[in-house]
């Protein structure tokens, strides 16, 4: 009997051979703290409460304005789904005892319960680079085959993308689905599969296929023909996909040396604050004086007769989220959202908005149709 977890279903159907260590290494870093942020910050909102994004992004110590975004489109995009989801229930524990598993998971929300079809839904805080089907293909098994519906809309959420993706699952997907779940579980012969899945793996730390990846990587990229001036020429003669794979690969060993330093970081710590290198050199926590905060308040008298209005203003950053929050208090209760959009119209109609874009290198889910 194995034990799965709907949230891991993605990485099984990627690579089966990864559920066969019971050792699982997780990292808390800024990533996660993110989605537990938004996690929080989402169900005060389906609930009807401000959901005091100052407190929100104090605890789980994340950057205010970009919880700001991403809590902005999740309100937008319950306000188009609420309707669906009638009496919502967050933090839905579910189960199903399968042929060779059992299956847990906890559905972030749930809804529209009619007693034979039910609406769930999933926030993401990443970027829409991974496959989810599986994971509410799951939920849905859950809830179609351990309580007896006969129909689950399921709805994933991209904060950060801006996109929603819906499906609906019947009793006749979710037998399909479970088959297809046995048979995967059936490969569990020792064949690892590489992929965009190895960054995220909880047992890439023992894994033989990410070492291997990880040498081959290393051994690409220490090559003296492959400088950064000839790797643009070098990838002139590699055709599209050979470039992506490539791009994967450096992306992998990005996340691997990430996870190499944060670990050798901690147990510098443990070990004291210090680490002999045997070669005259030693590792060391050291404490550095942080970035300077000026008080606004206290400074304002001395900002202006230094620099005036017009100079002033080139050194002054106003943040979006808090600017609307503090007029949306100042407003009163019950008044707070009308004064974030008469703030938005002012602002907008003075000009005084820039939104600049910046290029990033992404990869992406090519778009697929989705069932309606």
């Amino acid at each position: 009997m194995i034990a799965l977890r709907c949230s891991g279903l993605p990485l099984l159907f990627a690579c089966p051979q990864s559920a066969n260590d019971s050792l699982r290494v997780g990292t808390v870093n800024e990533a996660a703290n993110v989605g537990s942020a938004c996690h929080e910050a989402m169900t005060s909102i389906v609930f009807g409460y401000d959901p005091g994004l100052d407190g929100i992004s104090d605890r789980w110590t994340v950057d205010r304005d970009e919880l700001g975004r991403l809590a902005w489109y999740g309100r937008k995009a319950w306000a188009e789904l609420a309707p669906g989801f009638a009496a919502p229930e967050s933090e839905v524990s579910v189960a199903l005892a399968g042929d060779g598993f059992d299956l847990t998971g906890h559905i972030d929300l749930q809804g529209g319960d009619d007693g034979r079809s039910v609406a769930i839904l999933d926030w993401k805080t990443g970027r829409l680079d991974g496959d989810y089907y599986h994971q509410l293909a799951g939920y849905a098994a859950c809830k179609i085959l351990g309580e007896g519906y006969e129909e689950v809309r399921a709805s994933v959420i991209w904060l950060r993308d801006q996109d929603v993706e819906t499906y609906v699952f019947t009793r006749r997907d979710i037998e399909a689905w479970i088959l297809r779940l046995v048979s995967v579980l059936s490969q569990r012969t020792g064949e690892y599969r590489l992929g965009g899945q190895c960054g995220y793996c909880p047992r890439s730390h023992s894994c033989p296929a990410v070492k291997a990846a990880a040498r081959a990587s290393i051994a690409v990229f220490q090559g003296s023909d492959l400088a950064a001036e000839a790797v643009g020429a070098t990838l002139d003669g590699l055709a599209p996909a050979q470039r992506v794979a490539l791009y994967r690969q450096a992306k992998l060993l990005e996340r691997l040396t990430a996870g190499a330093l944060s670990a050798i970081r901690l147990n510098v710590i443990q070990s004291g604050g210090v680490l002999d290198g045997g070669d005259g050199t030693e590792l060391r926590i050291v404490e550095e004086n942080g970035r300077r905060e000026i008080d606004t308040l206290k400074a304002w008298p001395v900002l202006i007769r230094l620099l005036g209005d017009d100079q002033a203003a080139d050194v002054i950053s106003i943040s979006p989220a808090k600017f609307d929050d503090a007029v949306a208090k100042k407003a009163g209760r019950g008044k707070g959202a009308q004064a974030k959009r008469d703030l938005a119209e002012e602002l907008n109609r003075i000009e005084a908005v820039r939104q600049p874009t910046v290029l990033k290198l992404v990869e992406r889910r090519k778009p697929k149709e989705t069932t309606t």
